[in-house]
C-alpha cells in the first residue's frame, strides 16, 4: 500500500505497480466496495482527496504525472498534471494540490485547474518526503536531513513559509 485516503465514509486505498483504487468502508467491519480502475495509471506512489470538489488525485511515479477521479461522475479518469519529474506525495488544501517531488528538494502546488500556482525551494539539507499547506502561506514539511551535518535532527518536521524559509522546526 502506497497511500490511503478517505471521503463520504468511503475508504480509497492505491497500491504499487497497479492501476485500481480499491475502495472500502471507512467504518468497522471495513467491507470492501466496488474498485475504481484507472485506465492509463501505471505506478501509484500516493492519493489525495479534495472534500470540496470531489477529486480523487493520484500521483503517478513512473508516468511522471497526476490523475484526477471525479468521484460524483461516471467520466473516466484523466491524466490530470504532467510533470517533469517523479511524484512522491500529494496533499490537498482549498481546492490547491501540493505535491512533494521523488528527489525532495522542492514543493509544487497546482490550482485545481492544473496550472503551477508556485514553486518552492526548501533548504539544502531538506529532503521532503511529504507536505501539507497549513494556510495560503506556510507548508508542514516531513523531511530527512540527509545533507548537512551541522543540523543535529536526522528525520523532522518543520514549517516553511512560500519562499522556503523555515518558520519553526518540530522534533521529538
Amino acid at each position: 500500500v502506497w497511500g490511503v485516503a478517505v471521503f463520504n465514509d468511503e475508504l480509497y486505498v492505491v497500491c504499487q505497480r497497479s492501476n485500481i483504487i480499491q475502495v472500502f468502508d471507512s467504518r468497522p467491519p471495513f467491507s470492501r466496495r466496488e474498485d475504481i480502475k484507472v485506465q492509463g495509471l501505471e505506478d501509484a506512489s500516493d492519493i489525495t482527496v479534495c472534500s470540496k470538489s470531489s477529486q480523487l488525485y493520484i500521483a503517478d511515479w513512473k508516468q511522471c504525472a497526476i490523475w484526477r477521479v471525479n468521484l460524483l461522475s461516471i467520466e473516466p479518469a484523466d491524466k490530470f498534471i504532467t510533470i517533469q519529474w517523479q511524484p512522491r506525495s500529494l496533499s490537498v488544501n482549498s481546492s490547491r494540490l501540493l505535491i512533494t517531488p521523488d528527489e525532495g528538494s522542492s514543493l509544487h502546488l497546482y490550482g485545481d485547474d492544473g496550472n503551477e500556482l508556485h514553486h518552492i525551494e526548501l533548504p539544502r539539507y531538506m529532503w521532503a518526503t511529504h507536505a501539507v499547506e497549513k494556510t495560503h502561506n506556510t507548508y508542514l514539511v516531513s523531511y530527512i536531513n540527509s545533507f548537512d551535518d551541522d543540523v543535529p535532527h536526522r528525520d523532522s518536521v518543520s514549517e516553511v513559509d512560500v519562499n522556503g524559509r523555515v518558520i519553526r522546526t518540530f522534533n521529538d
